[in-house]
């Protein structure tokens, strides 16, 4: 298929973080995705993304206050393309222990998505999901720490394709993380690594398993070399 670029994908984005009178921070960022591109004849000889042309601008903000024991967040994000656009909110609580070795996490969200596909298969579509997060992070020793984090979605609306034929998806998804991380470090090597574990289940009848092991070693001159592995496995929804 010659003369037929393939998709490219340009991600200009701006963040900043600023400390406001010693016991608050705001934190910013911005960006916009601009995809571009075709796709194989062979998958799309008949579809209108054979040539494709989307952008999208994102952006969020968040105001922390830091306390004595913890700290208060609150923040709002927003994203919009052609086709969809998205709103949420946030907030986010962390408590310290009185020897500061033991931190908890509490956290609620809420997210509400519009859906105008170009096709107009639906139109002025709608999905809200509400999220809630408790974790637990603590040092176990002067050079490990553990982290177990567990997160609850419950969403209802338009979960389907609208590009996919005939793709009916149940209006309804409830969606639970664990998260278990265990950081050691190496005091002689100066590296430092990091193990995680990751268990998903949702109401769609998907489950998925994560197995994640990090080396990191510092090098001279502030360079960092990081080897990764990570074992995937999922299953297939039910609907």
């Amino acid at each position: 298929q010659p003369g037929l670029d393939r998709v490219q994908v340009h991600v200009p984005s701006v963040s900043v973080m600023a400390p406001i009178a010693g016991e608050w921070s705001v934190s910013a960022s911005a960006t916009m995705d601009d995809v571009s591109g075709a796709s194989p004849r062979y998958h799309t000889a008949v579809s209108g993304a054979s040539r494709m042309d989307d952008q999208r601008k994102a952006g969020d903000i968040s105001v922390t206050r830091y306390l004595p024991h913890g700290t208060l967040s609150v923040g709002a994000a927003f994203s919009t393309e052609h086709d969809y656009r998205s709103r949420a909110l946030s907030l986010q609580a962390t408590f310290d222990s009185d020897d500061k070795n033991t931190s908890w996490a509490l956290g609620l969200g809420g997210s509400d998505d519009a859906i105008n596909p170009v096709n107009r298969i639906v139109q002025n579509e709608g999905r809200q999901t509400v999220s809630v997060l408790a974790g637990v992070t603590r040092i176990f020793t002067p050079v490990d720490i553990g982290q177990l984090t567990y997160t609850h979605s419950e969403g209802h609306g338009y979960y389907s394709d609208p590009y996919k034929l005939v793709d009916n998806r149940p209006r309804q998804r409830d969606q639970d993380t664990l998260l278990a991380q265990w950081n050691h470090r190496f005091v002689a090597a100066d590296a430092t690594s990091r193990l995680s574990y990751r268990y998903y289940r949702d109401s769609f009848g998907v489950r998925g398993h994560t197995l994640g092991g990090e080396y990191v070693q510092p090098l001279a001159d502030g360079w960092t070399v990081t080897p990764e592995l990570r074992l995937y496995t999922q299953s297939a929804a039910s609907f």
